[in-house]
């Protein structure tokens, strides 16, 4: 809410976290004890204070982003995608600054602070262990995974059974297991961004900060599930992008407020998103 609030306005801020407070999925894993959840609140939480430390290269936003990361990677292994997520995101930053002493001063931040601190949080979470060196069981639990992710897995999908999975899995899990208000917002979004980048008038407050860090964020986790995640397990995988989403989402508030029949709409998809959460409650995990 404070993240869209800061990009659009307050009534984004309430579009936003009424997606993710309706959001039958988010409260599913909510109930479960398994690091879905934790992994999603610091891989979001990581990309915002990328975005403050952007806004304003000091010191003290380069350690809240290298505390989210360091969290976020002793969460779980799929929060790696920060990594190269992040760089990118440094990249495209120094291009468009066209300045080099604040790209140098960019840089030597990340480098010397954000970095740092992002291992040794990482180093904290087990407990400072030399064994026989700092984060060896990280490694360990990551080399683990790996072997278990190329072993094959069974998994289930529409009538059929796999040990290797398919490519395609997540797609078809985002596509009918994500409430049908959120998936016409986010069509409505990309489009009004897309109208936004070629013909240069822009629908959207704050496109140009929305496509860097909450739209490519999102797209590149939402890629890595189809191209890296071989773990057909369920939606539990892709919930670190769906905060990201309901910020892209609730970016069209303002525009669909601007006239009685664009509210309305915006009304009667709240309501039925709404109804279709309450109506399998307490049974999250089977709502699609």
């Amino acid at each position: 809410a404070r993240w869209a609030k800061e990009l659009f306005g307050w009534e984004a801020a309430i579009t936003a976290l009424a997606l993710y407070a309706l959001s039958p999925n988010l409260l599913a894993n909510a109930a479960l004890a398994t690091t879905d959840l934790p992994v999603a609140a610091f891989y979001v939480f990581t990309l915002y204070s990328w975005y403050r430390f952007t806004r304003t290269p000091t010191p003290p936003h380069a350690i809240y982003t290298g505390l989210g990361l360091g969290l976020a990677l002793t969460s779980k292994f799929s929060a790696l995608l920060l990594g190269p997520t992040l760089a990118i995101l440094g990249l495209i930053y120094i291009i468009r600054l066209r300045n080099t002493q604040y790209a140098l001063r960019f840089t030597l931040l990340s480098s010397f602070i954000l970095l740092p601190s992002s291992f040794l949080t990482a180093w904290a979470v087990y407990g400072f262990a030399l064994n026989p060196y700092p984060l060896a069981q990280y490694i360990r639990e990551l080399t683990d995974l790996t072997n278990l992710a190329t072993g094959g897995h069974t998994a289930y999908l529409l009538g059929q059974l796999s040990l290797k999975g398919w490519w395609y899995y997540h797609l078809v899990v985002f596509a009918v297991k994500t409430p049908l208000p959120l998936l016409i917002l986010l069509i409505v979004a990309v489009a009004l961004i897309a109208y936004s980048v070629f013909r240069r008038q822009y629908a959207i407050r704050n496109t140009q900060y929305t496509l860097a860090n909450v739209f490519l964020p999102a797209s590149l986790y939402l890629l890595a599930t189809i191209t890296l995640f071989s773990l057909n397990v369920g939606y539990r995988y892709l919930l670190p992008a769906l905060p990201l989403l309901h910020i892209l989402a609730a970016s069209i508030t303002n525009y669909l407020l601007l006239n009685t029949r664009r509210f309305i709409l915006l009304a009667l998809l709240f309501i039925s998103h709404a109804a279709s959460t309450l109506a399998i409650a307490p049974h999250f995990l089977a709502y699609f």
